[in-house]
């Protein structure tokens, strides 16, 4: 809390040497002459104003020099001296008081303290040229063609072969920055464009490069499927089988059996399932298919025929 301006005056620093307590005796009582001076010219200025009654114009009151102005400067001054004072070796005779001046608040929120600044932030670095870099992106190229796709989370080539089984393909990957498919690496640090076969897909069609001609490369890629579970049907070229569990670490043909000897089918699943085969099971070679009844049609409002 700050002292009150009537004791600004009775404020007094520890004791310091004789010199030092004259410089500031001198300096207190300058204060004080000069406060005196604006108190006798305040009250001259008061007592000169007209009665409110007289239609003359005033003129504005004096100017006061704020004190707490004063009591800043005497404070810092104080300060600084009693710091001095407790060094060892006490305070010479050229000593002089440092000259300190502050600034009065010209306004309520310039008197709550200074204004903090916030810091300066850096500056964005340039902008790398061809777009902005970004992560690493893995890419499977079928290596007949140049088509690529998605790698679906493959880390290496056996990865996307098990996405492309009928193809030849190999994982690429674009390192980071870089815009176009020719800036590619393969896992043997082989580019895209150095591949003979490179953007052949944008200008031929070749039906022997194609990821699942068949149904067998199908069945390649379930048998490599995480989510397979016992009790999964799948239908292949010759009927639904019912996969009865891995017997080993990697899942076989072997462990995929006909629907009629799958074990742990409910009756009413193993009779839907029976009923799918047969109706996919194409019929033997020269035998003839039941012909539908035939069922005739009529026009809107004409007797239905009899059905033969």
């Amino acid at each position: 809390m700050r002292p009150p301006p009537e004791r600004i005056a009775e404020i007094r620093p520890p004791p310091i040497s004789p010199s030092l307590q004259t410089e500031f005796d001198s300096l207190l009582a300058k204060i004080d002459a000069v406060r005196k001076q604006f108190d006798d010219r305040d009250a001259v200025g008061e007592r000169a104003l007209p009665c409110p009654s007289q239609n003359v114009a005033r003129a504005p009151p004096p100017r006061r020099i704020p004190r707490l102005g004063l009591a800043i400067l005497l404070t810092g001054a104080l300060a600084a001296a009693g710091g001095l004072a407790l060094a060892e070796g006490g305070v010479g005779r050229d000593f002089r008081p440092p000259s300190i001046s502050f600034d009065a608040p010209s306004n309520f929120f310039g008197s709550l303290g200074p204004v903090v600044q916030p810091p300066p932030q850096p500056a964005p670095g340039p902008r790398k040229e061809g777009g902005a870099s970004r992560s690493s992106v893995a890419l499977c190229v079928r290596l007949c063609d140049g088509f690529f796709f998605p790698s679906a989370g493959a880390s290496n080539d056996e990865g996307c072969a098990a996405q492309c089984p009928d193809a030849p393909t190999g994982l690429y990957t674009e390192t980071s920055g870089a815009n176009q498919l020719d800036d590619a690496v393969s896992t043997r640090d082989e580019p895209y464009s150095a591949l003979p076969a490179a953007h052949r897909y944008r200008t031929a069609y070749d039906g022997a490069c194609t990821c699942h001609r068949s149904p067998s490369g199908f069945t390649a890629l379930a048998l490599k499927d995480p989510t397979l579970r016992k009790g999964d049907a799948m239908m292949t070229p010759g009927g639904l089988v019912v996969f009865s569990g891995a017997k080993s670490r990697s899942v076989s043909r072997s462990d995929f059996v006909p629907v009629s000897r799958a074990a742990g089918l409910a009756k009413g699943a193993r009779a839907a399932l029976l009923a799918l085969t047969h109706g996919s099971t194409p019929p033997p070679a020269g035998a003839s298919s039941p012909t539908p009844p035939l069922v005739a049609t009529s026009a809107p409002g004409a007797p239905a025929r009899p059905r033969h």
